[in-house]
């Protein structure tokens, strides 16, 4: 491919780092930061460690974030051109950006489903404090679709992984920028 023809590479979230994403990048970084408090203070408190273990998903991608955040503020000085890459861009830092962005919710997705299965069969525990009386069959149910919906997280996931592996090709070819671009 000649440097005057122009490739369309399909971006999964957010694109090229430009200058004007540095601070936001910024933000995010700090923000992100911030949610690690709360993470640790759960993991050093001795009473709300019983629920530590729904957060095994959440601490990686906070930290993850923190990351990535910090290579796309530190890549928005890059000047943005066809050229990109040509002038002193990433190509790994761009892949991983862009897997990173599609991808990164399912961590803190697979978090969120057995706190809602935690949320929903405690409603159908017997508790004399509430008044509530034991109701089995819909925990059974609740349970089913928690089960159901972990899945779902799972298979939606499979496009994307698939994508992520082509997306280091699509940077040079227009081919398999367009097949990465129908599979995300």
């Amino acid at each position: 491919m000649s440097s005057s023809d122009t490739l369309r590479i399909p971006a999964f979230v957010g694109g090229i780092p430009t200058k004007a994403d540095f601070a936001p990048s910024i933000l995010f970084c700090v923000l992100y930061g911030l949610l690690i408090i709360p993470i640790l203070y759960r993991f050093f408190n001795q009473k709300s460690r019983v629920y530590l273990f729904l957060l095994f998903g959440t601490i990686p991608f906070a930290i993850e974030r923190i990351v990535v955040y910090g290579i796309r503020a530190s890549q928005s000085h890059t000047p943005t051109s066809a050229n990109w890459l040509d002038q002193g861009g990433s190509r790994g830092k761009l892949v991983y950006q862009q897997i990173s962005f599609s991808l990164g919710f399912f961590g803190f997705a697979t978090d969120a489903v057995p706190m809602l299965r935690c949320l929903l069969v405690n409603t159908t525990l017997e508790d004399e404090e509430r008044g509530s009386t034991d109701k089995p069959r819909p925990r059974f149910w609740y349970r089913r679709f928690a089960e159901v919906f972990g899945l779902v997280y799972l298979a939606a996931s499979i496009p994307g992984i698939i994508a992520g592996g082509r997306y280091s090709k699509a940077i040079r070819d227009q081919s398999a920028a367009d097949r990465a671009f129908q599979l995300r």
